[in-house]
């Protein structure tokens, strides 16, 4: 699971200089500071890469992953969004574009002038380079592979655009949300078994985002002794 870890370095209108740390597990988050220090900038958020830098709030933001668009636009950066990639459809209001995320085009992606790029893999590092070169920031976030770890990414993004107070609450409204309905779904899952097809021969394991989801309820995958599946997406036969 994704660990998350921001510092954030804030300049307040006094000449001392403060840093605010945020440290985010599964179990919990601890704000060492206020909210408004942590919508400051410089930001220094961690992602599948590494670690990001933000100089300054970006206005023009280029996504090239569909969970990423929809985070931003939930979390109150939508106005900041520029342009999407051709799978971003929702919501539908995104400015979707034909920019790859599977195969980006560096050319076509600063075409739009951006100051923050957010992508879902960077193949060898080539996007990342080539933003580097022109100092444009790049977040890379892979799909979350757990529950915790989709409020841990909305979280981060707060924080890079300038938004964290509205993720946060985002983020803990979901929760929230989740833990009704499984409250409220009592025991009517619990022990029943089922098989989460995402294009045979390969399934989804408990140890997937979606399998994560099946398990708040008591309910058990069968493909979770087979090879592979705690990775999340095992290969399995019609024998199996």
């Amino acid at each position: 699971m994704l660990l998350l870890a921001i510092v954030v370095s804030c300049s307040p209108a006094t000449s001392d200089e403060s840093t605010t740390t945020m440290v985010g597990s599964s179990s919990t988050t601890t704000l060492a500071s206020t909210t408004t220090a942590l919508a400051a900038f410089p930001a220094t958020i961690s992602d599948d890469s590494g670690s990001v830098t933000i100089q300054q709030r970006p206005e023009r933001i280029v996504s090239l992953s569909p969970t990423g668009t929809e985070m931003l636009f939930a979390i109150g950066a939508g106005l900041q969004v520029v342009a999407v990639d051709s799978f971003s459809y929702y919501p539908s209001d995104a400015p979707v574009t034909d920019l790859s995320g599977f195969q980006p085009n560096l050319e076509a992606i600063l075409a739009f002038e951006p100051d923050l790029v957010l992508a879902s893999y960077d193949p060898e590092g080539v996007l990342s380079a080539g933003l580097s070169a022109v100092n444009v920031p790049l977040i890379v976030f892979d799909t979350a592979k757990s529950v915790d770890g989709v409020y841990e990414q909305m979280r981060a993004l707060g924080v890079a655009t300038g938004n964290f107070e509205l993720a946060d609450k985002v983020a803990d409204d979901l929760e929230a949300e989740l833990g009704l309905v499984v409250s409220e779904a009592d025991d009517v899952g619990e022990g029943v078994t089922y098989l989460h097809d995402v294009g045979f021969p390969f399934v989804a394991s408990s140890f997937s985002f979606a399998g994560q989801i099946f398990n708040l309820f008591g309910m058990v995958n069968i493909a979770d002794q087979a090879p592979g599946a705690e990775f999340g997406f095992p290969e399995i036969s019609d024998e199996y």
